[in-house]
């Protein structure tokens, strides 16, 4: 096979097996760090918000990685995303950034994202912050970002005790 370096250079792969798989679902969640990381670093507001969407895709993808690598059944998954509100958006933000508009919201009305005026403190832009706003409240987009790698941090993190 050409162009295929590493373990598998001059031999056949197993039938379903892409080099995007050697990591595990470990290389997922580290892929959702990186984004949240260059979201925070960016200078630019644009880059800001591309690498937001990157993140709530990436960390809600964590999930199919988990199921899919055998590292947690379903009915678990479901449960943490059906009792923790900030899992509840992450999907939603994630499904809304895939599909343009969501046709089966996590709750009654879907998250809506924002932007503020936040003269000097802005997380955007120096006097603009992005926030999500949800049933009645709203959260800073980086805080929200930081609970949700917290929640799959300490879930994963109970399954190893």
């Amino acid at each position: 096979m050409n162009g295929i370096r590493g373990p598998f250079k001059g031999k056949e792969p197993e039938l379903g097996w892409s080099l995007h798989m050697t990591g595990g679902w470990e290389s997922q969640l580290a892929r959702a760090k990186r984004w949240l990381d260059r979201a925070s670093q960016a200078r630019n507001a644009i880059d800001r918000y591309d690498f937001l969407y990157a993140f709530f895709e990436n960390a809600f993808h964590l999930r199919d990685w988990l199921f899919d690598t055998g590292k947690f059944p379903q009915n678990e998954l479901d449960k943490l995303f059906d009792e923790n509100e900030d899992m509840r958006l992450c999907r939603d933000l994630a499904n809304a950034h895939k599909h343009y508009s969501l046709t089966r919201p996590s709750q009654p009305i879907p998250p809506t994202e924002a932007r503020e005026y936040d003269p000097g403190f802005g997380n955007l832009e120096s006097d603009t912050s992005l926030v999500i706003l949800s049933n009645g409240k709203k959260h800073d987009v980086f805080e929200l970002a930081r609970r949700i790698l917290g929640v799959w941090e300490s879930f994963i993190a109970k399954s190893a005790t």
